[in-house]
This record gives C-alpha cells, structure tokens and sequence, in this order.
C-alpha cells in the first residue's frame, strides 16, 4: 500500500488528553494493547480511535494497512456497551464501535453489538416525506423490505437509509378500511333530533323569557286558559334530559347522549314558569345549568367510560351558572350578565382548541438520555416512555377531537341563548343599546369566521348556526333602537349579505381561490374575536360604572 512501511510498522500520532505521541505501532496490534502501553487505558477502562475520515475503531480492533501512515488519530472514551451500540460509525465497512456493518464485513471486532443485518440502501432523493400530494408512490420491494410494526412510530435505525415500505396493518383497520361507513342507527338519529329540539327550545324560551306583557296577553288561545302550558313544558323537558340521560348505556351513543341530554336539561330551566320578578332570567338560567349538570352526571355513571367532552360540557355548564349566580349575588342587571356571556363565547371558542390537546413531555424529549433533572427524594417522576406509540397518538387526538365538538357547540348554544337574553331585557342607557347591537354583530362575525377552521361538522354547524341566531338578534336590536332609518338599514344590509353568499359560494363552485381574501378573512375574525369582550362590558353598562366610580 503506497504511504505504508512494511518493514517499521504504521507510523501514526495519537492525541489523547491534550498531548501528542507519535510512535509506530506494528501491523496486527489490538488498540487497547498499545494504549495500555502508553498507560492511556487499559481493559478495565477501554477506549475507542477515531480516524479523520470518521472511521471508529474498538477497543478489539487491529491496526492495518487500511490506516493511512502519518494520519493523525484521536482517543475517546468508550464507557459502557450500551452507550457504544447507538453510536453511529461513518464508516459502514468495518464493524467498529457502534457501527451496524453486516456480518460479511465484520471480522469478530468489538466495540458494537454484532447483527447480522442487511446493509441499508442508500437514501432516495424523493421519500414519501417529500414527495407531492399528486405523484405516485415508488414501487416497493415487499420480499427485501425491513418489517416495521405498524403500531410504533419510531422504527429501528437499520431501516432509517432504505426506501419507505408499507407498514404491517391489523386485520380489523383493514376490514374497516375495505368496507364503507355503516349509517347511523336510528337511535342516535332520534338523540341529535332531541338535542335540536332542545336547542331550538331554548332559544325561543329566551326570546320569550323577558316578554311579560305578550305572556299575559296570551294568557289563552280559543278560550282555553295556557298558564299550564310552561310548566308542562319544563317537566317533558326535564324527563326527556333524564331519559336520555338514562339511555347512554352504550358506548355508541354516549357522545350523542353527552351533548343531548345536558342541552334539554337547560332548554328545560329556561322554560320554568316563574314569576314576573327582577331576577327571573337569572333564576331560570341558573335552574337549567342545575338540571343539565345532573343530567350530565347521569350519563357519566351510567357509562364506565371517561370522557373529555363529558368535562367540557360539565366545565361550560357550569362556568355559565356561576357567573349568572355570581352576577345575582352581586345585584346585576339581566342585561349585564347576558351580555358578559356573550362576548366571552367567541373568546373561549378561540382559545378552546389550544387548550384541548395535552402531549405527554416525555413524548417530546427522549428523558433517557437527554434528562437535565433528576427526580427528587419527596415526589418521584412518572415513568418514561421508550416509544412514541400510533394508538396513543390516536387517543390524544380523538380526545381533543371530543373537546373542541362538544365544547364549541355548547358555547355556540350558551352564546345564542345569552345574545337573544340581551335583546329581550331592558338596556340601562342609550350607549348600552347600541353597544348590545355591535355585540351582538361581533358575535355573529367571530361565530362565522371561525368556523372556517374547523372539519368536523358539529362544531363547524353549531357556530354557523350561532352566527344566523345572532344576526337575528341584531336585526332585533337594531329595530328597537327605535331609529327612523332601521327598516331600510335593515333591508339594504340583508340583500348585501345575500349577494356577497350568492357570489362567494358561486365563485368557490367554479374554482377560484384568493391568498388575499384568506387573509382578509383571518383578520375580521382576529378583529371580531378580540372586541366581543369589550363590546360585552359596553353593552352590559361598563362605560356608566366607569363613569360613576371615576366621578365619585
């Protein structure tokens, strides 16, 4: 070999703790033979070299001809064998420490686990990583493939440099693949269409809740007296809640059970016939969130399953009952508390998908090897995780998936409700009356704009539903403000809301796509978003409160 003297010996230099030794070492001599020499390991204490070209040689290692004469090499410490074994060796021909050769290229040396593995094809250019939504696959060859469990994200490190290859599936995901989704049975049909009900109840018991005069002048239809008719209503209401409630035995329906039977339990509070006193709306608010609770905790015993969208509902439910018993506590108008509710739905709608999706910390950091704290004597750490699994990746993300559904269509039912309760009761001032109206159009704009981000369709529905209630609620506000120009306002508004749908949803039909429309929309939805709360507080008499504490 040119560069080499056969008759001396290699001549190379060691660097090892800051000094240099230049020696010759014969052809055939084990590295921890002529380290021990130099008293720089032993093999009590081993050590690794590492050549320029990136090349490790183990403690077992010989040097020969393939080691350039004159090169520089440097000493690294090899602690134990399972530090050594992940070591990744740039040079694949030689079974040195950490390398992963295969056992054709590997002459008994150390410093590595021995596998006798095929050596990995070179990395393509384009992997299914980077390759286009459009473009085929590349052809895989299934008999030479690595064999990747399709359960575990991570795959071994021999499989890293080969071509992608089709993951094993279970017999059941295929099955469920091959066959198309089966149709809803005609149980949970009969429960979402208990829960519209509920919801469409709801609102008309709010719009109604304040109407003292229209309830005592139709104090009887055709001769028959109807004081009955709302006591009747609450108690069908409270046993549908109940029933439905009792029903989700199943684990099929406990999702429409959860969002059912908690929103007839407050249709059915709304709809209690109390009497014409100053606190009615909150009572009756505070008596639906009462009866939704139980209901909710019906199903959460009768069901052993524990859900997210259970807490979510429980956690809406019961946020909106306190801050209605907060504000009769405190001697708050209706008014202000409606208000209050409605500006914050938009705001926690926004924050709502951030706060659903809870990632393990130790599936984002490798806690075995990259541990910067160590668990003290008084609380020890939870145990770590070696993989990142597929199922557990999907159970994180179906509870989210729950959370963001059932919350967002409970706080668009909270929002509806709480913006048509503004409209019924009586503003304090003038600049509550028209704040209630640019409330109630914030509302509506953050409920519809938001709903562009959304994919399934319950949440997305909801808010879309919340937007058209609210808007009708503006259009009521607006025609009580008592302005002269409200019914032409009110005409022109509606026909430019209908041409600008009737053109957008033309346009999108045909293909068009705008970036600049996009982000038109993303900052009407910010805008919307962050002043719902202020226009709340304006419209619940925030700038007299003001006005009075600051004047004294």
């Amino acid at each position: 070999m040119p560069g080499s003297d056969v008759g001396t010996g290699l001549q190379i230099s060691l660097v090892a703790g800051g000094r240099r030794y230049d020696l010759v070492v014969p052809f055939g001599a084990q590295v921890t033979e002529v380290l021990s020499v130099l008293g720089i390991a032993s093999r009590a204490n081993p050590h690794a070299i590492a050549t320029p070209s990136g090349r490790v040689l183990g403690p077992h290692d010989t040097f020969d001809d393939s080691v350039p004469t004159g090169s520089v090499l440097s000493v690294v410490p090899v602690t134990t064998h399972a530090v050594t074994r992940d070591i990744l060796n740039l040079d694949r021909g030689r079974s040195a420490g950490g390398s992963r050769a295969s056992a054709a290229s590997a002459p008994g040396g150390s410093g590595g686990r021995h596998r006798e593995v095929e050596e990995p094809a070179p990395l393509p250019d384009v992997d299914d990583s980077t390759r286009r939504r459009g473009s085929a696959a590349a052809p895989v060859n299934v008999s030479t493939a690595h064999d990747v469990d399709a359960l575990d994200i991570t795959a071994p490190r021999s499989t890293l440099g080969g071509p992608a290859t089709p993951a094993r599936r279970s017999r059941r995901e295929t099955t469920a693949r091959g066959l198309p989704a089966a149709p809803p049975s005609l149980a949970s049909q009969l429960i979402w269409l208990s829960a519209a009900i509920g919801a469409i109840i709801s609102l008309v018991a709010a719009r109604s809740l304040a109407d003292d005069a229209g309830a005592a002048a139709r104090a009887s239809v055709l001769g028959v007296p109807t004081g009955w008719l709302p006591a009747a209503a609450a108690a069908l209401l409270t046993l549908g809640a109940l029933g439905l409630a009792a029903l989700g035995t199943s684990v099929a329906h406990r999702f429409a059970a959860a969002a059912t039977a908690p929103a007839m339990g407050l249709a059915a509070g709304l709809t209690l016939p109390f009497g014409a006193t100053p606190g009615r709306e909150s009572v009756a608010v505070v008596a639906g969130c009462a009866v939704a609770v139980l209901a909710l905790a019906i199903t959460r015993t009768r069901v052993e399953v524990d859900s997210p969208g259970d807490r979510t509902v429980m956690s809406a439910i019961g946020g909106l009952g306190l801050l209605v018993g907060l504000g009769t506590v405190l001697d708050w108008p209706g008014h202000a508390i409606a208000a209050v509710a409605t500006g914050l739905g938009p705001l926690l709608m926004r924050l709502l998908p951030t706060t659903s999706l809870t990632v393990d910390a130790n599936q984002l950091v490798d806690t075995e090897r990259l541990s910067t704290t160590i668990w003290s004597v008084r609380e020890r750490g939870a145990g770590r995780r070696r993989r990142v699994t597929r199922g557990d990746m999907r159970q994180r993300f179906e509870a989210a998936r729950e959370i963001v559904a059932i919350g967002t269509a409970y706080l668009s039912l909270t929002t509806a409700v709480s913006g048509w309760l503004t409209v019924t009761t009586p503003a304090p001032d003038r600049t509550s009356t028209w704040g209630t109206l640019a409330l109630l159009v914030a509302a509506a704009l953050a409920c519809g704009y938001q709903s562009r981000s959304v994919r399934d369709r319950l949440p997305r529905y909801s808010m879309l539903a919340a937007c058209g209630v609210l808007l009708l609620a503006a259009a009521q506000a607006l025609l009580a403000t008592g302005w002269s120009g409200a019914l032409v306002t009110l005409f022109l508004v509606a026909f430019g809301i209908a041409w600008v749908a009737v053109a957008s949803s033309a346009a999108i039909a045909k293909g068009y796509r705008s970036t600049r429309m996009s982000r038109f929309a993303d900052g009407i939805e910010t805008l919307t978003v962050a002043l719902s709360l202020p226009l709340g507080i304006v419209a619940a008499g925030g700038v007299e409160a003001i006005r009075r504490m600051t004047s004294g």
